[in-house]
Parts: C-alpha cells; structure tokens; sequence
C-alpha cells in the first residue's frame, strides 16, 4: 500500500518526500531483510529522483536509462541494489560502526581501519580465510550502498573510497592472484563495482575517476570470462552474476553481447547443476540449500536473464525446503551448515497436502508418519506430518549417499534425531572454513557424527569413492520402521551393513554389522545436544547409561556380539571431541560417547529409550544373521535379518 501511495502521489509532485519518509521509517522500524527487493527498489528510485530524472518505472518493473549523462555512456537497465546481493541485516548499526570503528565480522576479531590512505587487502592479521574473503568481496561497503542509494551523498561517497582503495592496492600489486582474484569475492565485487559505475557516471564524477573505475571493470571482465574461472560450484553463480552486472554497467567493454549471451547460458547451466531433478542442492548442506535457492531467485528477479524450464525446477525446490528442517524450522545442521538458521515462512508453502503427497505415510498408535527418500542425494527422513506441533513432532535424518564433495563432512552413513521440541543426537554443524584449524578439523571427522568410525580414521572425501544411496530398503513393522543401508569401504576393505530400528516418541536402536579382512577396530559414535548430562550413578554400569536434561531423560543399552568397550567425552582435547559448533568458530562442549569392538567380524547395538524408560534387549549375530529382541518401554522389539556380508 505504501509503495502504492508512493506511485500514485508522483502526479501532486508529492511522491519525493513520501519517498524519503517511507525509507527512513523502514531503516529505523524495520530491517532490509524483512521488506522485499521489489520495495527496496522503489524506495531507491523515487528517493533519488533529483538527480535521475531519466529513470522510469516501467510495467515490468525493470528502470530503464536512456540519457548520455558523461562522455559516450549508454546502459540499458539500471542495476538496482536489490540486483547486486547485498547483505542487508543492521545496516545502519554497521554503517556507522565500519565507518568509525573499522570493519569486523564477529565479536573477537579487531576491527580493521578502513579510513587508512593506503590499504593492503592481501593482508592476513587475523589468521581468518573468511575474513579475508569479506573484505576482498567489499562487503564492508554494504551498509553504505544500502542508505546511500542512487543519491550522491557521504554514505555513497564513503562507498566509492573504498572501492577505489581496493583498485590501487590490486594496482600495487599488479598481478591476477591472491585472495584479491578467488572466485566468489571476484563475482561480488563485481556487482558492487558495476552499481558504483552507474552511480558515478549518474552524477558526473570526474573522467580519471570514471576511467579508474573502467579500467578495474575491464580486468574484472577479462578475469572472469576465463574458461574455468565460473566453477560449476555455486561460487560460479556469484562470478557470472558479477559478469552479467558489468556487461549491463559498461556496455562499451569488448564482446560484450558475446559475453551476455554466454552468462546466460552458463546461468541457465550452473542453476540445473545446483540442485538435482528432485530440487535438493548438490553440495552437502540444507544450509547452503537455502542460501543458494535464495541467491537465484534474486538472480532470477532481475530480469536479466532470459531461462529455460525454470518454474517446475524452483517448485520441486520448495517443495524440498520441508524435508531440510526440523519441525522447529531450524535448518537441519548437516555438512556445512549452521545449527542456528531459522527458515523464513516465506520459503515454505501452505498446502500441507501437497508436501505430504511427496512421500509415503505409515501409522503407530494411531498417529500418521511420513517417510521419504531422497535417491539422488541420500537424504532419508522419517518424521510426524507436518500438521504436528513442533512440541510433540518426531523426525529422524540420515545421509546415504556421496555425490559431492563441496561443503562435505566425512560424515557417511550418519543421522540426526528430533523429538518433543528438541534435537536428540546432533551433527557438530559448520564451524569456519580455515583448514588448520582444530576446530575445523573436529567438526569434519567422522568420529564427529553419529555414525560408525573404523581404526580412528575418517572416511574419504575423494571423488574416485563417490557413491549413490546406500539404502537398500526400509520395513514397517508393529514396532516401528526399520531402515537398512549397506556399503563396502574400499579403503578399510570391510563390509558395513548399518540398520536403525525406530518408533517415533519410544526408541531408537543403531545396528551396525560389519566383516573386514583383519582385526580392526569399529567405533559407533554418538553425540547428544548440550543441555544433556550423564547420570553420574550410571557410568560404572557395564552396558547403560542414562542421560538427562530439563525435558528429556535418555536410557541406553550397549550390546556386541564380541564385548566391547564404551567411552564417553565432554569438551576434550586430546582427542578434541565432545564438542559443536554454534556458531562461526564458537564450539561448545556436549556429551559424546562409542562403543568399540576390536574384530575382523561383530555385531554392535546401541538401544535407546527416547523416554528414559526400561531397555531390555538381546542381540544375536550367527553366520550373517543379526536379531534383536526384547523390550524397550514395554514395546516388544523383534527384528531378523539375514545379510550377505560376502558382496
């Protein structure tokens, strides 16, 4: 309604002034990420109109600039800031903070003054790739283009400074390396480089500016349309997006049309090579599914692409978004992903129907379940219906399949478990991208997940070991589900049969039956929320334990067909175990425990009562026979299985 007014006021001269209204109101009631781009654009249009007459709002909402404001330049669309991907969150906060502080990306790290004559943006002071990436991406100028606008003033001004600091540091260093030239900050700075063109050119900077900005822009354009610099990751959507934005800012650069056209292509390429036919992102991480599916719609949104067969693949997108998080909306924490992202409503769709028309459903107790696998990317989910409230909703996730290895964890054959308004048995989420560091180091192990670890060491993340998904097939029962995956580790030359027997709200029993060719020793690892405590009564006890928090209360039993030992850590070091991340390099300790056999053949069980209750079991394990029978919360378990453990 207020962008409405704002419109419909232009003819009473009126609309400046209602426009500039409306942005202050929103930059101090509200923050940028909860107003749409489509608003953000028309704050900006009609609050810079002094000094763009020549823009228009067009039917399709694509502004476009028709006038020689300097020398011979001619563009056929304005870029608005909603079209260049800028960070959005506390913009006036960190506006002035960068500005008078310098800048900083968390707490604990200095900030770095960018008021220096001179600035050296190869610099590493902090120790922090991350860091670097940020700076050399010219994020730090966000908060400034966002209030400044199209307008001239300080904050644009501001802007402009830096971005010409970081031309004559790459100019001192007159090379096309360092972090200065990685992919992804090459592709942002770009598009923050292509709006500072048009803005200055809009207000008719002085030619040695202009040319100084061009020159830059002409390296950018040379260094990006090299074969191989656009990645087939999702780092080369930001390159061809940067490339894309130039091409619009400096129609005058060579082959330009070529160049268009070649973005396009390769943008229609890199959106169908992110996510797969059944919508889940290619690179390990619900995270970075969400994060991506949102970059492209804003790629999408600018109008500057002309794609093909699109719509169907953003629906089956969306329709994925429900499976990759818990019935809380937290994103679900695995590969690099963050445990503390919480998903907009605007990403998911009502039409509960519809979602669970996707899947296969079941019944305990009278209570509806759903089950779905994803084959393409391993991803297997039991969880209550989606009408469930999240206080009373079960889910169970497990990885199967190995078919990248960006933002990969050596996490094969893993799960995680939510039940009652909580997650149970947590992955360790994403804690930095430095590879020397420990904490980074701990958090990729598989000693780090719930899964099965073979003589202390990792799985592979080599491609020649990429696998599809590894389920060979889920059983209802009475009880519950059973679902059986089953892989050959080449690398530790043994066969692993892995089965999760699982009611929602009861139990959930973790099976894993393995043959080597020589003794080693299997590790099923474990790893518990924070707020879990072990019942100090119980740790003496030979084969359970009890752990506890305010709302849950957990009762293990460990069997193996051989004996075996259990181990439990809270915030160690050395191992660095008993640990999650949550946040970016904010680990905190949790409960972490294995049982281990050392064999070249057994069985391992680890049977739990989600309720605390009585867990009374027997397993047995003959000649590739594996059962388990007995009592957990007074359900009578019964499961059989014969496995060929010769394959």
């Amino acid at each position: 309604s207020l962008a409405k007014a704002i419109i419909d006021s232009k003819k009473s001269n009126a609309y400046l002034n209602i426009g500039i209204s409306a942005r202050k109101w929103v930059e101090k009631e509200r923050d940028w990420k909860a107003i749409s781009y489509k608003l953000k654009s028309i704050y900006d249009v009609v609050s810079s109109n002094k000094s763009l007459n020549t823009v228009e709002l067009e039917k399709n909402d694509h502004p476009v600039h028709s006038s020689k404001t300097q020398g011979e330049y001619k563009v056929e669309r304005i870029i608005r800031l909603s079209d260049i991907q800028l960070l959005t969150f506390q913009t006036e906060k960190r506006y002035h903070q960068f500005k008078n502080e310098g800048f900083t990306i968390r707490k604990g790290i200095p900030p770095w003054n960018l008021n220096a004559d001179e600035l050296d943006f190869e610099e590493d002071p902090f120790n922090d790739r991350n860091w670097r990436f940020q700076i050399n991406s010219l994020r730090p100028i966000d908060p400034a283009l966002i209030l400044g606008g199209f307008s001239n003033n300080e904050k644009f001004k501001y802007a402009l400074s830096i971005m010409i600091k970081w031309i004559e540091c790459d100019n001192r260093y007159d090379n096309h390396s360092g972090v200065r030239w990685s992919d992804m900050a090459t592709g942002l700075r770009a598009s923050r480089l292509a709006f500072i063109i048009q803005n200055s050119e809009r207000h008719g900077y002085p030619v040695e500016i202009i040319e100084k900005l061009k020159t830059s822009a002409s390296k950018h354009f040379e260094v990006m349309k090299r074969d191989g610099f656009a990645k087939d990751t999702n780092h080369g959507l930001f390159v061809n997006h940067g490339l894309m934005a130039l091409c619009c800012a400096c129609p005058e650069l060579s082959e330009q049309d070529e160049v268009r056209e070649w973005c396009n292509n390769r943008m229609q390429e890199l959106i169908h090579g992110q996510f797969d036919d059944e919508g889940i992102h290619q690179e390990n991480s619900p995270e970075y599914h969400f994060f991506i599916q949102k970059v492209i719609k804003g790629f999408i949104e600018t109008g500057w692409y002309s794609l093909k067969d699109i719509d169907s693949k953003i629906k089956n997108i969306e329709l994925a978004n429900h499976w990759l998080i818990w019935p809380n909306k937290f994103v679900i924490p695995a590969g690099d992903s963050s445990g503390n992202k919480l998903v907009e409503s605007s990403s998911l769709i009502s039409d509960i129907d519809k979602i669970e028309n996707q899947s296969r459903d079941f019944r305990f107790g009278g209570e509806k379940y759903l089950f779905k696998h994803y084959t393409k990317s391993g991803y297997v989910i039991v969880r209550s219906s989606f009408s469930i409230p999240e206080k009373t909703a079960s889910m169970l996730f497990c990885l199967s399949a190995f078919k990248s290895k960006t933002h990969r964890q050596m996490d094969d054959l893993s799960f995680q478990l939510f039940e009652n308004g909580e997650e149970i048995f947590v992955d360790p989420g994403k804690h930095s991208y430095d590879r020397d560091d420990p904490g980074r180091e701990m958090v990729i192990s598989t000693m780090a997940h719930n899964t099965l670890e073979i003589d202390g060491m990792n799985y592979s993340v080599h491609s020649s070991v990429k696998y599809d998904s590894a389920l060979i097939q889920h059983s209802e029962y009475e009880w519950g589900i059973a679902l059986e995956f089953g892989r050959f580790w080449n690398q530790f030359s043994t066969r692993h049969h892995r089965i999760l027997l699982y009611r929602p709200k009861e139990f959930l029993v973790v099976v894993d039956v393995l043959k080597a060719n020589e003794k080693k020793e299997f590790r099923q690892w474990f790893h518990l929320n924070e707020n879990f405590k072990l019942r100090p009564q119980e740790i003496e006890m030979t084969d359970s334990c009890i752990f506890e928090n305010e709302n849950q209360l957990l009762r293990a039993q460990f069997l193996s067909s051989v004996g075996s030992k259990v181990s439990t850590y809270n915030g160690n070091t050395d191992p660095m175990v008993g640990w999650r991340s949550r946040g970016y390099k904010n680990l905190i300790p949790i409960i972490s425990f294995n049982q281990m056999s050392a064999t070249d053949e057994c069985a391992l069980a680890t049977g739990f009562s989600l309720t605390g209750g009585d867990v009374n079991l027997k397993l047995g394990f003959d000649k590739g026979i594996i059962e388990i029978s007995g009592h957990i919360n007074g359900i009578n378990l019964s499961y059989k299985k014969t496995l060929d453990l010769d394959k």
